[in-house]
């Protein structure tokens, strides 16, 4: 197996809760996969680390760039269609949930999972894809990421804008109630791919923070074909945003099911969330194998493999620890690191610090809104973080790679969001 030029990301994931984002490989669109195989490293109780190929994403995304760049009808019809069918499969998915846990019942997963792993499989392998072309090309122009116009109402500061309406207007003698409804509706939004975590009203009140900064100028960028490069970047920034908002609600339709499963074949749910959907469903029945702490897959066209270490060793070379990262909205501030892998670390972070994470997700806004700026390891102009950080007014800095390896809590930063550069000051 040779070693290709690979980008690494680190992620919270358990293959279990990941198991469409890893279905998306063995996809097709049009006759070809929707993009090429790539790694993952999950330990349990760590982050897992993916090593992703260029040619990965660049070799389908340069053949979709270029239907973009000509109009192409079949592909923008279809792209259009998706975001579409992702909207409508979000609200039939949170309408199952809320009857699910209003009557106690459990939806079995063939219901749902089929219709969902390849829509949401197949948005990953193009918008994926797309996100790292639109990278190279807006780069190749000089344009800087925080230049790019993209602001749409993400699900998000859809949750978040509620939440402050129903403070401002709902009187505090009759708040609570309401506040239980809105936990109800929202019961998905801390979920993400380490699996779900219940949203009560003293969470909710405990977070709830005045938005005077978020700005509330929305656009729809799949209403329809956008007219410039630009508007289909949007594009694919929003249709991911749907996309997460499936999984985060299938998380919770998948975790309730997965226990229901382990209790009925006596298997450990802390074994069953180390499989795949896929491969649960085909072992259950005869008794789940003990899985190591550490297990290494190769996701591609056939499927799902767990690989050897040497194999492993082969993809993953060593990585470049220089922090130098793009301007996804500029500024420059210094302030102390807060590591932030996951919602579980939400709550280490005080008014003022320099969030540095992996990834952002939707569920991260109401956390940033406490932050003096953003760091992040991922790689994309359409990802949330400079969605996020522009309508919050944050210096931000993407595409940094190893962030979160370099830093430690309380370590002072020096973020300069307008060249991209971030400097260690003093460790924490």
């Amino acid at each position: 197996m040779p070693r290709r030029p690979v980008t690494t990301h680190d992620n919270a994931i358990l293959p279990y809760f990941y198991s469409s984002t890893a279905a998306a490989a063995s996809l097709l669109y049009r006759g070809k996969p929707s993009v090429g195989d790539w790694y993952v490293m999950v330990r349990r109780g760590q982050t897992a680390i993916l090593h992703i190929p260029n040619e990965t994403l660049e070799g389908p995304g340069t053949r979709y760039l270029n239907w973009l760049k000509e109009g192409e009808k079949q592909f923008t019809d279809d792209f259009l269609r998706m975001g579409r069918d992702l909207r409508k499969m979000g609200d039939a998915m949170q309408e199952r949930l809320k009857k699910d846990r209003a009557t106690g019942a459990i939806s079995d997963i063939s219901e749902w999972y089929p219709e969902y792993r390849v829509l949401t499989g197949t948005e990953i392998g193009i918008g994926y894809s797309l996100e790292r072309v639109f990278d190279l090309h807006f780069q190749k122009q000089g344009i800087q990421v925080s230049e790019l116009p993209i602001n749409f109402l993400s699900f998000s500061m859809e949750e978040s804008l509620a939440l402050q309406k129903l403070f401002e207007t709902v009187p505090a003698a009759e708040r609570d109630q309401v506040l239980k409804e809105h936990a109800e509706h929202y019961s998905w939004i801390l979920n993400d791919w380490m699996g779900t975590e219940e949203v009560t009203v003293q969470y909710l009140k405990r977070r709830h923070l005045p938005l005077q900064r978020m700005n509330q100028t929305f656009t729809d960028y799949l209403a329809k074909k956008p007219a410039t490069l630009e508007g289909w970047a949007g594009a694919v920034a929003q249709m991911r945003d749907l996309r997460i908002k499936c999984e985060q609600i299938a998380a919770s339709l998948a975790d309730r099911y997965l226990r229901q499963e382990c209790e009925k074949y006596r298997c450990r749910y802390e074994e069953a969330v180390m499989y795949t959907v896929e491969e649960f469903d085909a072992l259950k029945a005869d008794g789940l194998p003990k899985t190591d702490p550490v297990r290494l897959m190769h996701i591609h066209p056939d499927g799902v493999t767990t690989m050897t270490q040497d194999e492993w060793n082969q993809i993953a070379g060593t990585s470049d620890q220089q922090l130098v990262g793009r301007c996804a909205n500029p500024g420059k501030v210094v302030g102390k690191a807060r590591i932030v892998l996951s919602r579980y670390d939400f709550h280490k972070v005080q008014d003022g610090d320099i969030l540095v994470t992996a990834m952002i997700r939707p569920e991260f806004a109401q956390t940033l809104s406490r932050c003096a700026g953003l760091i992040t390891n991922e790689v994309g102009i359409t990802s949330d973080a400079p969605l996020l950080s522009r309508g919050l007014g944050l210096p931000c800095v993407i595409d940094t790679v190893s962030a979160t390896r370099m830093f430690r809590d309380g370590d002072l930063l020096d973020l300069d969001a307008d060249n991209g550069i971030v400097t260690l000051l003093k460790k924490g």
